[in-house]
């Protein structure tokens, strides 16, 4: 597109649409938005191009045009060569109108955590390649400064005074620009500034980009640093907040969720998590990873009957992604009250998708026997004791069934 050598390369991803029905709509719009970045950009910009990138789609298993979440989208961009940065969009029915669509962008670099989010409604009558095309155009500010905001992060540890003029005069263009604004909050925290002058600009560098799980973490932590430190409530409120949107972004990631919950727990607000997943799921009702986080809560909780919900509406969206995890998971939480008839089906599909498990081969012999299947219990038993021969309680719990229907010959 008539860049030069030198000039950032980015990937534009197509939308995700959170319903299929407007996946045809989001190629069309991500098609304009990338023919008219090669304008907003000029020479200082290389968009890559529909056939490299469904090339690459293709490489890792993708369709041609297939829509990934951002995530995603942003882990195939690290992988196609000199890809500095990339935008990702997420696609829904205008809120007024469901002829209408609304686009929110973000365009981040590659190897970072802090970017620029752009919201842009769909105009009345406007063609979707044209929709796109003016999305594109507001990213022109961000573009222009792109690589001072870059800089600030690579100069950070060793120029820190250079990094913070890199980050301002990012700020000067895009005033709460997000990556800007959280280089500069991570230079002043390594510096020992004012908790508060720190939490100001993490206040603009999540205003500026509502998707960074970097600057959300480290807002919650100074937030809770200065509520213990002050007694304050209203930052103690703040933290809640912060972690709600945590888990909005990243509701896959074990450790953090762990931790929030525990957090939520501790604090009297153990719905909180619960509360973030079904508002996510309302807007998104085929996304697994809310349904894994919210089982997670429901666990947490000790609400069995409401993680195993989680857990079957998980696996009706993918079943592919039932893991053996999936399955100690819903077995677990089946066990606990016990719900005999979900314990025995789903402790037993695990254990004819891992027939090696001794946790799940103990937790199927459970609800085999509380259901009163009782050849499947003997053939389970033996299993398990070919694994792991001090399996007694299984065992014997084997037997007991088999005495209680008067069959006890069969134990042998």
């Amino acid at each position: 597109n008539g860049a030069s050598a030198s000039a950032t390369r980015l990937r534009v991803a197509t939308p995700y649409a959170f319903n299929a029905q407007d996946s045809a709509a989001a190629v069309a719009i991500a098609r304009g938005m990338r023919s008219k970045l090669k304008d907003v950009g000029g020479s200082d910009v290389a968009v890559v191009s529909d056939s490299i990138m469904n090339v690459a789609l293709d490489q890792f298993g993708y369709a041609r045009d297939a829509i990934l979440t951002p995530p995603l989208a942003l882990q195939l961009a690290k992988q196609l060569p000199g890809t500095k940065g990339v935008i990702t969009s997420q696609l829904q029915k205008h809120e007024h109108d469901e002829g209408r669509y609304t686009l929110s962008s973000r365009l981040v670099p590659t190897l970072e955590d802090g970017g620029v989010v752009v919201t842009t409604e769909q105009l009345a009558g406007e063609k979707l390649e044209d929709f796109g095309k003016r999305a594109a155009e507001q990213f022109k500010p961000a573009i222009s400064v792109f690589d001072d905001a870059k800089a600030c992060t690579d100069l950070a540890k060793s120029k820190p005074d250079d990094a913070i003029k890199s980050a301002q005069s990012a700020q000067k263009v895009v005033a709460n620009h997000g990556g800007a604004h959280l280089c500069e909050a991570q230079v002043m925290a390594a510096r020992g500034a004012p908790r508060p002058e720190v939490v100001a600009h993490l206040d603009k560098a999540v205003q500026g980009d509502p998707q960074s799980l970097t600057a959300w973490t480290l807002l919650a932590e100074n937030h809770q640093a200065l509520a213990d430190a002050n007694k304050s409530k209203a930052d103690s409120a703040k933290v809640v907040e912060d972690m709600k949107q945590m888990l909005r972004i990243a509701p896959s990631n074990q450790k953090m969720r762990e931790n929030i919950f525990k957090y939520l727990l501790q604090t009297g607000k153990p719905d909180v998590a619960v509360q973030v997943a079904d508002e996510g799921l309302k807007l998104d009702p085929y996304n697994w990873d809310l349904y894994d986080l919210k089982s997670n809560a429901c666990l947490f909780q000790s609400n069995f009957p409401c993680a195993i919900d989680a857990l079957e509406a998980a696996y009706q969206v993918d079943s592919t992604r039932a893991d053996s995890l999936f399955y100690r998971k819903i077995s677990v939480a089946a066990a606990q009250q016990p719900d005999t008839l979900r314990l025995a089906k789903w402790a037993g599909r695990g254990v004819a998708r891992y027939p090696d498990n001794a946790e799940l081969l103990s937790y199927a012999n459970q609800g085999y026997v509380l259901s009163g299947k009782l050849d499947s219990s003997v053939t389970v038993t033996r299993k398990l004791l070919k694994i792991d021969p001090t399996q007694v309680d299984p065992a014997l719990a084997a037997v007991q069934g088999l005495a209680n229907a008067k069959r006890l010959p069969e134990s042998k």
